[in-house]
């Protein structure tokens, strides 16, 4: 058992679940049900910075497959393509929706409207 000022200096290991979220684990501990090794181990900083760079999407993944799938049909629509087109309306993407890392950009949408 590790003590509560020694968790600090504590090895951790980063963790992902099926919905492709990450959390922190105690590297000496095993895995909770359902989360598996990511390959990462370090400091609870060095983790937490991984996390940070390789998790930019904070929705759960069966979320954002379900609003792509929907996106997608949506946009494929005959019916709708030949509407806009007639009201010569040209669809383009959100800049944001390409944006490796969208907490940034909302980070950014934040500070400006402040």
């Amino acid at each position: 058992m590790i003590a509560n000022g020694m968790l600090e200096i504590a090895t951790y290991k980063v963790v992902v679940n099926h919905e492709a979220q990450y959390s922190i684990w105690l590297a000496e501990k095993e895995n909770p049900l359902g989360w598996t090794d990511v390959g990462k181990s370090g400091t609870k900083t060095d983790c937490l910075t991984y996390i940070t760079e390789v998790w930019t999407d904070m929705r759960p993944l069966t979320l954002r497959t379900k609003l792509a799938e929907r996106e997608q049909s949506v946009l494929s629509s005959p019916d709708l393509l030949r509407m806009f087109h007639l009201m010569g309306v040209t669809l383009l993407r959100h800049p944001t929706a390409s944006a490796p890392d969208n907490r940034e950009q909302s980070r950014r949408s934040c500070a400006l409207s402040t």
